[in-house]
C-alpha cells in the first residue's frame, strides 16, 4: 500500500510543477466567453438566467471567480488538472495494472496540451474531461466489487454533474447496467443454490440501480436550483440537431469543424422570402425549436443517402485533427494532428496479432465510448467534443500494452522451459546411451 503511494506521490509531484509553470506562463484565454459571462452572472446575483446551453462548467468556476477573479478560475482548473491525473491513476489501477505502470501510463494525461491549456482557459473540456474519466472509474468499480450501494451512491452524483455539463453523456447510462448484469465477484458457497444467488444478484443489482438514479436525480435538481433557481434541462437539443442535419452541413464540417456554421444558410433556404440584406433572426430563440426538429427529420427522411454521408462527416469531423481553414503555424498543426493519435494507437492494438483476448473490463469501455460517440453523429460535431475521450482511449491503450507485454513474457518463459527440458532429456539420453 505505501508503496502504491509513492508512486502516487511523484506522479503528483510532477503535475503539480507543471501546472505551476503553465498557470504562470500561458495568458488567460476565453474560446467560450458566455461562460465566463455567466460565471460573472452567478457571482454578482447568484443565478444563471440563461437555460440554452449547460451550465455546469459557468457554475463550477462562479465561486472561484466571486474569491479570486481570474485568478481563482486558473487556481480551480490548475487543481481540476491534478486531481484528474490522479483518477487516471486509480483508474489504471482498477483496470488490473501495476503501480508502476499507472504512474508512467498516466503521464500522457498529465502532458496533454490540450488539458494542460484548460488551465488557463474558459471552456468546459477540462471539466467534461475530468467527469467522464470519474464516472468509467465508478462504473468499472460497481462492475468489479458487485453491487456497492456507496458507489452507486456517488456515481450517481457524478453522472448527474457530467449531464449537467453536456447532455450527451445521458446515453453512458446503458454502461452502468452493463456493468451491473457483468459484475460482481464470484460467491463460493457451497451451501447457496445458483438459483438463490442469482436472485440475490439481480437484487443487489436492482437496489444498486435505485440508488444511482434516485441519487443522480436528487443532484440533477440540485444543480439545477443551485446554477438556475431551478431545475431545467439546456433548450440547445434541436438547434444542435438541425446544424448536424441540414443540406448545408456537410460542407460546414468539412470546411469549419462544426456544423453551426451552416444553421444561417440552412435557415434562409427554407424561408426564401427573407432577402440576402435582412437581418438575421435570434438563432437561440426558443420558437425556433419546432422549426429545427421538423426540419431536421423531414431531411433524414427525404435524403436518406446524404443522412449516411453525414453520419460518415460527423465521425470523421469528430476525430479528425483540430485545423481549421485559417492560417495557423506549422508547429500548431504538427501538435494537433499528433492529438489526434490516441484513437489510432488504440484501434492498432486491437488489430495487432497476439492481443489478449477482450474481458469484460474491455467491453464495458468500449460501451462507453459508443454511447459517447453517437450523439455526436446524430446531431452536431466537433473535434473537440473528442479530447474526453482521448483520455480513456490512452488509458485503455497501457491496459493493452501491458496485457500484450505479460503474454509475450509468460510465453518466452515458456518456451526457454521447453527447450531446458529438451536440452536436458537430450544429455540424459546421451548419457544412457554411453
Amino acid at each position: 500500500m505505501r508503496h502504491k503511494y509513492h508512486f502516487l506521490a511523484g506522479l503528483l509531484a510532477f503535475s503539480t510543477v507543471l501546472v505551476i509553470v503553465v498557470a504562470t506562463w500561458l495568458p488567460f484565454s476565453k474560446p467560450s466567453p458566455d461562460s465566463l459571462l455567466q460565471a460573472q452572472e452567478w457571482a454578482s446575483s447568484g443565478r444563471i438566467s440563461g437555460t440554452f446551453t449547460p451550465i455546469a462548467y459557468p457554475l463550477l468556476i462562479a465561486p472561484a471567480y466571486r474569491v479570486g477573479g481570474i485568478h481563482g478560475i486558473i487556481a480551480l482548473q490548475a487543481a481540476l488538472q491534478i486531481t484528474l491525473v490522479a483518477i487516471c491513476f486509480f483508474l489504471l489501477l482498477q483496470l488490473g495494472i501495476s503501480t508502476r505502470a499507472a504512474a508512467f501510463g498516466s503521464l500522457p494525461v498529465a502532458l496533454h496540451p490540450d488539458l494542460l491549456a484548460s488551465i488557463t482557459r474558459s471552456w468546459d473540456v477540462a471539466l467534461s474531461t475530468f467527469l467522464l474519466v470519474f464516472l468509467v472509474l465508478l462504473f468499472l468499480r460497481v462492475q468489479s466489487s458487485g453491487s456497492r450501494l456507496s458507489v452507486s451512491f456517488v456515481g450517481g452524483i457524478v453522472f448527474a454533474t457530467a449531464v449537467f455539463c453536456r447532455p450527451n453523456c445521458l446515453l453512458i447510462a446503458v454502461a452502468l447496467v452493463y456493468a451491473l448484469s457483468s459484475g460482481g465477484k464470484q460467491q463460493h458457497d457451497e451451501t447457496s443454490r445458483p438459483f438463490v444467488t442469482k436472485n440475490r444478484t439481480a437484487r443487489a443489482g436492482i437496489y444498486a440501480f435505485v440508488v444511482f438514479t434516485v441519487s443522480g436525480f436528487s443532484a440533477y435538481i440540485l444543480l439545477g436550483t443551485v446554477g438556475h433557481g431551478s431545475p431545467f434541462f439546456p433548450r440547445n437539443g434541436s438547434y444542435n440537431l438541425f446544424a448536424g442535419n441540414n443540406p448545408f452541413a456537410a460542407s460546414a464540417f468539412l470546411a469549419n469543424l462544426n456544423g453551426e456554421f451552416s444553421i444561417n444558410a440552412a435557415y434562409r433556404a427554407c424561408h426564401p422570402e427573407l432577402s440576402f440584406s435582412a437581418p438575421s433572426p435570434d438563432f437561440r430563440d426558443p420558437s425556433l425549436n419546432n422549426f429545427y426538429r421538423r426540419s431536421s427529420i423531414d431531411y433524414a427522411l427525404h435524403h436518406p443517402a446524404a443522412e449516411v454521408k453525414l453520419f460518415g462527416i460527423k465521425l470523421f469531423t469528430f476525430f479528425r485533427p483540430d485545423i481549421r481553414i485559417h492560417h495557423q503555424r506549422f508547429a500548431v498543426n504538427a501538435v494537433k494532428c499528433f492529438l489526434a493519435m490516441p484513437v489510432i494507437i488504440f484501434l492498432i492494438l486491437l488489430a495487432l496479432p497476439g492481443r489478449v483476448p477482450l474481458d469484460r473490463v474491455d467491453r464495458l469501455l468500449l460501451i462507453v465510448y459508443a454511447a459517447y460517440i453517437v450523439p455526436f453523429l446524430l446531431t452536431n460535431s466537433d473535434p473537440r467534443f473528442r479530447i474526453p475521450l482521448d483520455e480513456l482511449f490512452l488509458l485503455h491503450s497501457v491496459r493493452l500494452l501491458v496485457f500484450r507485454g505479460k503474454v509475450a513474457s509468460q510465453t518466452s518463459h515458456v518456451d526457454c522451459s521447453r527447450i531446458c527440458n529438451e536440452e536436458v532429456l537430450a544429455t540424459f539420453s546421451s548419457g544412457m546411451l554411453l
